[in-house]
């Protein structure tokens, strides 16, 4: 397994209400940084230094891109092994310009990372492959080429230890504005090849979702009140659910286990040893985006389902709980309170105290965590075989996501919870917005607290560098 994480598990303690005394056992951090490097990469000894005091044991660095010469788009941090392509028979992409002092650098960095015993991984590695991501579940050129550069990538670092994929999966969204709509995704061209190719009838397929289109659109407050009590079979009523949409549902699980089944095949041939990590919503939408955390933990080392709660953004669960009420309210003319049962049985989520849009506003409730956090929590331990192998996502802060802020209280009982029902490791998402009232709880929890001026570290906060130091690397 990957280095990090102790061994003591069992269930951690209640959060007292002083943080400085908490240290919850085996409570373990990664920190990701991503866009942009060079802000850590100027002084990574300095923030190394605070992290591991502070109870960090693992790294993600991703995506793998420097800031242009003006800081006006961001250039890849390698140039393609061209040989590898033409081995693996797809057209080598053109040669990348690549500042071969920031290179040197982030090579230094993660090489000192190894060198602390963490595990470090690359988030994303297939990040400038030129694929279609929206093909990636259908195609099976999309994939080799997607694939291609994953492995570029590993052979061109090859300190890290593993990679972390942010899906593929499905789209979860009902709104039809959203990026991951749910119904704009028609089986034809090679979407039905592959639906063909793993059993399915394609036009059936189509049909189940059309006709669960419409009986969302024809929801009434009568229907909901008859199934609005929980359950799989009251739901499956109250949405008039068609035989062929379990079909469906199965066939979005299938491609994406598919897809990861056949990168998994392709990392043990070309760089055996690696880990593969995988980046999927919350438990309770996975039946909708295929990602079957049960079937897809039998393909990769680590599951990261994404510890998001925040409203509005993307990927917050109270932003898709909140835009699913105003679509269902808004096309069938129920309340929000009808259409939140609705969303409750569809996804199989208590919350507590939610009875309108309004209430979502407010933001995650402390029974919210206490409830549906921890229901989550478990369902995440209950599809993997071995609790070190699960690795929530966590992001709070000023802006998650384009998202409401979460505050430093939020992420506290994130971590508590968690912890309480046996997560053993969380990585934070994403350092450049990390806060000094973030990295305060995080280091009271996994480690040993920081106070302003430790180790010269202050949190960046989204909003300005890390000052270098004189006599740290990377400072002229």
């Amino acid at each position: 397994m990957l280095n990090g994480p102790g061994d003591s598990g069992g269930g951690a303690a209640e959060a007292p209400e002083t943080v400085e005394t908490v240290g919850e056992p085996g409570l373990t951090a990664w920190m990701r940084v991503g866009q942009p490097i060079e802000d850590v990469l100027a002084q990574y000894e300095r923030c190394l230094d605070a992290w591991e005091s502070g109870g960090v044991r693992g790294l993600v660095v991703g995506r793998l891109y420097f800031r242009s010469e003006h800081n006006r788009s961001m250039v890849p941090a390698f140039s393609p092994n061209r040989a590898l392509y033409r081995e693996l028979g797809i057209e080598p992409p053109p040669p990348a310009e690549v500042a071969p002092g920031k290179r040197a650098l982030l090579d230094e960095f993660l090489e000192a990372t190894r060198n602390r015993g963490w595990p470090v991984l690359i988030f994303e590695p297939t990040a400038g492959s030129g694929a279609a991501r929206d093909s990636l579940l259908v195609s099976d050129e999309a994939r080799r080429i997607h694939v291609a550069r994953l492995l570029d990538a590993v052979q061109q670092f090859p300190m890290v230890s593993g990679v972390i994929l942010d899906g593929p999966e499905w789209g979860y969204e009902i709104d039809p504005g959203h990026r991951s709509y749910i119904f704009g995704e028609h089986l034809a061209g090679e979407a039905a090849g592959k639906a063909r190719a793993l059993g399915y009838a394609p036009e059936k397929l189509n049909a189940a979702l059309a006709a669960l289109d419409k009986s969302l659109g024809d929801l009434t407050p009568q229907r909901v009140g008859v199934h609005r009590e929980s359950g799989v079979l009251n739901a499956m009523k109250m949405l008039r659910v068609e035989p062929a949409l379990i079909d469906w549902l199965r066939f979005r699980a299938a491609a994406v286990a598919d897809f990861f089944r056949e990168v998994r095949r392709s990392m043990d041939s070309f760089t055996p040893g690696t880990k593969l990590g995988l980046g999927t919503r919350s438990p309770c939408f996975t039946a909708l985006t295929g990602s079957d955390h049960r079937a897809l933990a039998e393909v990769v080392d680590l599951m990261l389902p994404k510890h998001y709660f925040w409203q509005r953004g993307f990927d917050g669960l109270y932003g898709t709980i909140y835009r699913y009420v105003c679509t269902l309210a808004d096309r069938s003319g129920i309340s929000d309170g009808e259409a939140l049962a609705v969303v409750e049985a569809l996804f199989g989520l208590t919350l507590p105290g939610v009875r309108s849009r309004l209430d979502l506003e407010l933001g995650p409730s402390p029974q919210f965590y206490e409830e549906t956090v921890r229901m989550e929590s478990q369902r995440s331990l209950a599809a993997v075989d071995d609790p070190a192998r699960v690795v929530p996502w966590v992001d709070t802060g000023r802006l998650p996501h384009e998202g409401a802020p979460l505050t430093a209280r939020d992420l506290r009982q994130i971590l508590t919870v968690s912890a309480g029902v046996g997560i053993r490791t969380f990585l934070y998402h994403n350092h450049a917005h990390l806060t000094a009232s973030e990295w305060a709880i995080i280091s009271a929890l996994c480690g040993k607290p920081w106070h302003p001026g430790d180790h010269g570290y202050q949190p960046p906060d989204g909003s300005h560098q890390i000052p270098p130091r004189e006599g740290d690397r990377g400072s002229q």
